[in-house]
């Protein structure tokens, strides 16, 4: 059963259709299998037109999203990681855990 898409997300379709000469079908099916991918990145800040022309991309590239999500989420563990290490709170950095595994 397809999710049902936001506002956002059909637009995304359309622009598949317009841009990509993708038939409406095909298009919707694009979107289906990458929104996995499309709700995790959340992204506000780039056009349907250019999110279309991406997952038309990783759609012709045969990109797994199962495997795309996993990777966006080492990449943010790491990211967090990192900013924590610079503000001085990662857990690993504190002394109250200097011997929590002795």
């Amino acid at each position: 059963m397809a999710d049902i898409l936001t506002g956002f997300e059909k637009m995304i379709v359309s622009k598949l259709v317009e841009y990509h000469g993708c038939q409406p079908d095909e298009a919707n099916a694009i979107v289906q299998k990458y929104l996995p991918v499309i709700r995790l990145l959340d992204d506000n800040h780039d056009s349907a037109r250019i999110q279309a022309e991406r997952y038309f991309s990783a759609y012709k590239q045969g990109t797994d999203p199962g495997q795309w999500v996993s990777k966006i989420l080492q990449y943010r563990e790491a990211f967090d990681i990192a900013n924590e290490k610079l503000a001085g709170t990662h857990k690993s950095d504190t002394t109250s855990n200097l011997f929590a595994n002795i």
